[in-house]
């Protein structure tokens, strides 16, 4: 077949190589027979959470065989009989689970010896910081690595999906793997890093239809990677070498990280000032080339909160400052939802002593079970230092200790003093506020996500407060 413009055949396209490999240091050139035409490829998927459970029954929808390793039994046992251990809404992802393990191609395990044998092995597990240095923490990818590596069979693809501090893959992955497998990565392994770009709620959608960096430092591994990925990944993929694909994944969470505490920071002001800050972001982004984003209680995830740490902590020589200030401030905002609160009581007549506040929402994002860094953990701490009693509602989110979380919203509001918004399930878009009030000891609402219009809310006889507004 005569080649296109990119130089690049039908017949390989159709292999899926889908964007022409752009480091000139690799040199490769994408070939048909790196695609593998086997249906029966084994694929072991090392950890079955928000990233490696969608990963993998994607993954055996195209007919490959795949092992799914955890160390939690419950979520063994759950995948095992077909069902997804995942809660909220995410669309898609309980049929296709419920399909694979019927169709006998998806499977869960507790052992890493599970992926003896495997021709592609995914890691997914978390990749965190320390809490008190943000320098980045190795406790589940070294263990992880130390487990995988003695059972890699010579030729097999190793995909790390987590998100990575620069310079993790040629310090800590590259050495973890030759160290453990007795192997040279590039001549009996091949090593990428594809950083996964999943958001709870959407999980599946991302997998296959959001563009892929993929991280390679030679051309096999680079074209082995690719043939993976193409089985079930839609849209562009986009090659580059380990470091650049590091340092992409954890600037693309920073700059909205950073966007982010633009907004928050505007609505500080419009606190102060008295204006309304999403009246404030409508009007800036009638501006052309503005997209203000919208503030609230707090950034929560696995992600955002840790990613602009992971970027910036290789940098000694350029002393980043813009990216650790957003994150200050960003960490401030629950701690200003519980100074609110404790304002709006005020009003109502009572002092945060002793007060019944019921938090409505515990996960980070809305119709998820997702608590990962969740901005309420942080604002419940600091209303229980100032002496509140807490009811936590989600109609998600499981108990974890520290934090019980009632599914019933009139149990946790029967009583309160005050209501803290935390996230945006439908859910609480839904309340009936009158009825709400009237199972109150003080009708008090501290709105963290511009859910109600504050005038609509007063005339129903609230104290209502909210981030980023003036009082009612």
């Amino acid at each position: 077949m005569a080649p296109d413009k990119a130089g690049y055949s039908e017949g390989e396209r159709t292999c899926g190589l889908i964007r022409p490999f752009s480091n000139s240091r690799i040199g490769l050139k994408p070939l048909c027979a790196a695609v593998p035409s086997e249906r029966s490829v084994r694929v072991a998927v090392i950890g079955l959470g928000y990233v490696g459970l969608p990963l993998a029954a994607a993954v055996a929808s195209t007919g490959a065989n795949v092992i799914g390793i955890d160390i939690d039994l419950e979520k063994v046992k759950v995948v095992n009989t077909g069902q997804s251990p995942l809660r909220g809404h995410e669309p898609g992802l309980a049929d296709l689970v419920k399909e694979q393990v019927s169709t006998g191609r998806l499977r869960a395990s507790l052992e890493p010896t599970a992926a003896s044998g495997a021709d592609v092995v995914a890691v997914c597990v978390e990749t965190p910081i320390d809490p008190t240095t943000h320098d980045p923490s190795y406790k589940a990818l070294k263990p992880a690595l130390a487990e995988i590596a003695p059972v890699l069979k010579r030729g097999a693809l190793v995909s790390i999906e987590s998100t990575l501090a620069p310079g993790t893959m040629e310090g800590v992955v590259r050495p973890a793997l030759e160290r453990g497998s007795k192997r040279k990565v590039g001549r009996d392994l091949y090593l990428v890093h594809c950083p996964e770009r999943l958001t709870t709620g959407k999980l599946l959608h991302h997998l296959t239809e959001l563009p892929r960096v993929l991280g390679a430092n030679d051309a096999i591994s680079a074209r082995k990677a690719l043939a993976f990925y193409a089985r079930f990944v839609k849209a562009e993929i986009h090659s580059t070498d380990w470091t650049t694909a590091e340092v992409v994944k954890t600037a693309e969470n920073a700059y909205w990280d950073v966007q982010i505490a633009f907004a928050n920071e505007v609505a500080l002001i419009s606190e102060e000032l008295g204006v309304d800050a999403y009246r404030v972001r409508d009007l800036v982004n009638t501006c052309p080339y503005r997209m203000m984003l919208i503030p609230g209680a707090g950034v929560g995830g696995h992600c955002i909160p840790k990613d602009s740490w992971l970027l910036v902590s290789p940098a000694v020589q350029s002393k980043p400052e813009l990216i650790p200030t957003a994150r200050e401030v960003n960490d401030f905002m629950p701690r200003r939802m519980a100074r609110i609160v404790e304002e709006a009581l005020a009003a109502a007549g009572r002092k945060i002593k002793g007060a019944r506040v019921a938090v409505l929402g515990f996960s980070y994002r809305e119709n998820t079970d997702d608590t990962r860094n969740s901005p309420a953990k942080t604002m419940i701490q600091e209303l229980r230092r100032r002496g509140a009693d807490i009811a936590i509602h989600d109609p998600f989110a499981r108990s974890e200790r520290g934090y019980a979380v009632l599914r019933d919203v009139k149990a946790a509001t029967k009583g309160a003093d005050c209501i803290a918004l935390v996230t945006a399930h439908d859910a609480y878009r839904k309340l009936d506020l009158k009825a709400l009030g009237r199972r109150m000891r003080h009708a008090a609402l501290v709105d963290g996500r511009n859910l109600y219009a504050g005038s609509d809310v007063v005339k129903m006889g609230f104290v209502y407060r909210g981030i980023g507004k003036g009082q009612f």
